[in-house]
């Protein structure tokens, strides 16, 4: 994005600056052929508006083209960003695979590795277990892998090493339909209503009016919790 408004920046004017530099090459010519009396006056002055015509013909173009040349830019770009992604295979929806109706059991990640580019690992030997029933909270700065681990439960991405299991069963064998309908993920919100995981999205969507006020510090009856760093 850049790159393209820097090029555009200069290209432009640079361009401008050379159209002016013609014109005055054409007319001063022109001028020269007159003065000399190598042509009469009327065709030296039509030679002059003739060339001067010619040359603005030639230039205008040019610098319409590098006045959107940041857009000509963000085009290319764009179109290859849509061919890489056209170029990536289809998920593997496992369409013969079990089919889960809930979690009985437990959900977990045993030794799971993982790498969005070979050369920088986002999880090693992370192992979690997560019984049903139970909540286990997942902390730690930006970039540690929260939200990986998410998107490898509900199966975004397959991990590199290791396994994700629901109830004993790898998700990689689980039907991908029936794997996403049994997960929800909520949004992480800038403030969390003191209520059930339910009425989030619905207060999130306008449709929930149970009353709130913003929480303080140390209060223990506040309605309204807000996140942290």
């Amino acid at each position: 994005m850049f790159k393209g408004q820097f090029y555009s920046g200069i290209l432009n004017p640079l361009l401008n600056g050379f159209a002016m530099l013609n014109f005055a090459i054409v007319i001063s010519a022109g001028a020269f052929l007159m003065v000399t009396g190598q042509v009469s006056r009327a065709a030296g002055l039509g030679m002059i508006v003739t060339f001067t015509e010619y040359s603005w013909t030639y230039f205008q173009p040019l610098t319409q083209i590098t006045s959107i040349y940041s857009m000509i830019q963000l085009a290319i770009t764009g179109a290859r960003r849509l061919a890489h992604v056209e170029k990536q295979d289809e998920e593997n929806r496992v369409e013969n695979g079990q089919k889960i109706s809930g979690v009985s059991q437990a959900v977990r990640l045993e030794d799971v590795d993982f790498a969005y580019n070979p050369d920088k690992q986002i999880l090693k030997d992370v192992s979690i277990e997560v019984a049903k029933g139970h909540s286990v909270a997942i902390v730690g700065p930006t970039g540690s892998g929260k939200t990986t681990i998410m998107n490898l439960i509900n199966r975004f991405y397959d991990v590199t090493a290791g396994k994700v299991t629901f109830d004993g069963t790898d998700v990689r064998d689980i039907q991908l339909t029936s794997l996403r309908q049994r997960r929800h993920r909520l949004a992480r919100l800038c403030s969390l209503l003191r209520h059930g995981c339910r009425q989030h999205p619905l207060w999130q969507a306008g449709r929930f009016h149970g009353r709130s006020h913003r929480g303080s510090q140390g209060s223990a009856d506040s309605r309204l919790y807000h996140d942290s760093p």
